[in-house]
């Protein structure tokens, strides 16, 4: 059993004494050697004999080791760390690491299993290395000899409290995005077209040829739902050397797969076992560019849902859309008029998925739709309700979150602020709105140039006003209304120079930087009078922006709205330092985006019924879980 749980601020040191620490008694990778069958779930790790680079590259292909690898001594010679895999950790959870172990071992290479997909993903990634075909002329025996000859494995079992399905999974998340294994695809930055020719690109490419070439010999169905068929027209897919047949991430109901510009998403998504079924959110960025989207809707903040509770995403992309052309002609259309190279394709269901590396049944194999007993006692789905919270359920859900003692927290700024008049040359009636009106007298923006000086408001506040202190602290700045008027003080009194206050109009500062008055606010305006005080989080540049996290190290806990969020991780999001996102809503897909690229990301909805003031409620809980003797 793991001896911790492992999280977002693990890296590859803190792994490697984890690994260390949980993994002993290996055993050769051959049926004869698998250790005695038990009911034991968790997670398996493969090791490579280092002259496996050589035999992987002989077709071609530059395989070597990843840099760094985690490396084992095991009987006075070097192996790498290659593969992770779970069991237990899917829909299929009675799946046990013995018998995950034995499938991969014992797959057969056939027909079957092939064109539906349910190969071994191991053995499917190293028979495409070693053979052109996956069945001839003997890849199944080649398989299992390079097994046999190069490779041990560790199992580690998830017991007591640690055996849930959750923790498993999420394990299994930080070992591959951290340590990046070479065989694995799914979660791993090494499988995305950024990696270039890394070896992991590599054979993921080369596994989309041989697995195409295969197909078409075997003559397979095309679609993930078997009983789909390609029409023999015009609009027909086109075929590629370098289609995805596993998904690049699969995690929190969420599942991304990538497609290259010669390719049609239509014919890969038909090699991808696993995908959801019925109603789904689809949303497709450019891989290079996680900011820019195509193929958007004009509704659903652009997200694009496939509709009937029947329809599969093979036959969404395959259906024609408004301009009677096959969705993945439009998608490969727009690709081409951008010049984009790739793009990732995020589907989201609130159903249950399935792992594509599921250990098929005999009784899956042989069954097609559900029977309708079966429809009917499937298990409801489950939606993503608010419910009114307490202090209990704050204190429970914080305390999963493993906080260090020392983390920092950010906050947001007020509306309501206390007269602090910045006095400047003579004048001490200076406002600040982010569009000054035109005939205002001594209103300006932060970033506007102050006459006859080469410097803006926002510098001159940065450096020579924190000597002013006829200019208020921020923590006294602001004064919102009962009951939380004291909001600030309290946030200050309990977390000290830990914490901070996200401003819309100058940035991130510490609670004791000085502030003039300002009204400047990311909360879009009920009226046309209140337009010069908004300023637009969504093409705002933050550039400008103070930041007075800059060159902070530690944890760093935000607690806002989206529009505060924006800022927030455009100021930190270089930070290799854990991020922990309390927010209350759901999240823009740019943010989303952002948010799955960058992993030091962690992203908490509490799902509260407040709606306006949820995060001031918050931030006081906060301060009677860390401060509870201090009430001031």
């Amino acid at each position: 059993m793991p001896n911790r749980i492992l999280t977002n601020a693990d890296t590859f040191n803190s792994l490697n004494m984890w690994l260390y620490e949980n993994l002993n008694n290996p055993f050769k990778a051959n049926l004869q050697s698998l250790p005695p069958e038990d009911s034991s779930r968790g997670i398996y790790f493969w090791f490579m004999k280092l002259e496996g680079y050589q035999r992987l590259s002989a077709l071609g292909l530059n395989i070597t080791a990843v840099n760094p690898t985690y490396t084992k001594d095991i009987n006075g010679e070097t192996y790498d760390l290659v593969y992770i895999g779970t069991a237990g950790a899917n829909r299929k959870e009675n799946n046990t690491l013995f018998k995950r172990l034995k499938w991969h071992l014992s797959n057969a290479h056939n027909e079957n299993n092939i064109c539906h997909g349910t190969i071994s993903t191991l053995r499917h990634t190293v028979g495409s290395a070693l053979s052109d075909d996956l069945i001839i002329p003997n890849t199944e025996n080649d398989v299992n000899e390079f097994f046999s000859d190069y490779f041990y494995v560790y199992v580690l079992p998830y017991l007591g409290e640690a055996n849930t399905k959750e923790q498993i999974d999420n394990d299994e998340y930080y070992l591959i995005s951290v340590l990046k294994p070479l065989f694995n695809i799914k979660n791993n930055p090494n499988a995305r077209i950024t990696a270039g020719q890394h070896p992991t690109r590599q054979l993921k490419v080369r596994r989309g040829l041989v697995m195409i070439n295969t197909r078409e010999r075997l003559s397979c169905k095309k679609g993930n739902d078997v009983k789909a068929k390609s029409k023999k027209d015009d609009n027909k897919p086109p075929t590629s050397s370098e289609n995805n047949y596993e998904l690049i991430y699969d995690k929190d109901g969420c599942q991304e797969f990538t497609v290259t510009k010669e390719q049609s998403v239509h014919d890969v998504v038909s090699g991808i076992e696993g995908l959801p079924t019925g109603k789904c959110e689809i949303v497709i960025y450019d891989s290079a560019n996680p900011n820019e989207y195509i193929y958007t809707s004009k509704h659903k903040s652009g997200k694009r849902i496939t509709g009937t509770k029947k329809k599969t995403i093979y036959g969404y992309f395959g259906n024609s859309d408004t301009s009677n052309q096959p969705r993945w002609k439009v998608i490969q259309q727009e690709m081409l008029d951008k010049g984009i190279e790739e793009i990732t394709v995020r589907v989201c269901s609130d159903g249950p998925n399935e792992s594509n590396e599921a250990e098929p049944s005999n009784e899956k194999r042989r069954r097609g739709r559900p029977k309708k007993d079966e429809m009917e006692n499937k298990t409801p789905k489950v939606k993503n309700v608010k419910v009114r919270k307490t202090l209990e359920d704050l204190k429970a859900e914080i305390k999963q979150l493993n906080l260090d003692s020392n983390f920092k927290i950010v906050f947001t700024c007020a509306k309501e602020k206390n007269p602090t008049l910045l006095n400047y040359n003579g004048v001490n009636n200076i406002d600040f709105r982010w569009i000054p009106a035109q005939d205002a007298v001594h209103q300006y923006n932060p970033n506007d140039i102050i006459e006859n000086e080469n410097r803006s408001w926002r510098d001159y506040i940065k450096n020579e006003a924190q000597q002013n202190e006829q200019i208020l602290p921020a923590y006294s700045l602001y004064k919102p209304e009962n009951p939380y008027s004291e909001i600030y003080n309290q946030l200050r009194n309990c977390f000290s120079d830990r914490f901070y206050i996200a401003s819309a109009g100058w940035g991130i500062v510490n609670c004791e930087f000085r502030l003039p008055k300002y009204d400047i606010t990311f909360t879009k305006p009920k009226s046309e009078n209140d337009n010069n005080t908004y300023r637009d989080p969504v093409i705002a540049d933050y550039n400008n922006d103070i930041n007075a996290l800059e060159n902070t190290v530690g944890e760093i806990l935000f607690l806002g709205g989206s529009g505060y969020l924006r800022q927030f991780i455009s100021k930190t999001e270089q930070l290799k330092s854990r991020k922990i996102l309390l927010i209350n809503s759901k999240l823009d897909n740019d943010i989303l985006a952002t948010i799955n690229q960058n992993k030091t990301f962690e992203t908490y909805n509490l799902n509260m019924t407040d709606s306006s003031n949820w995060h001031k409620k918050v931030a006081k809980w906060l301060c009677e879980i860390y401060c509870p003797n201090n009430h001031e």
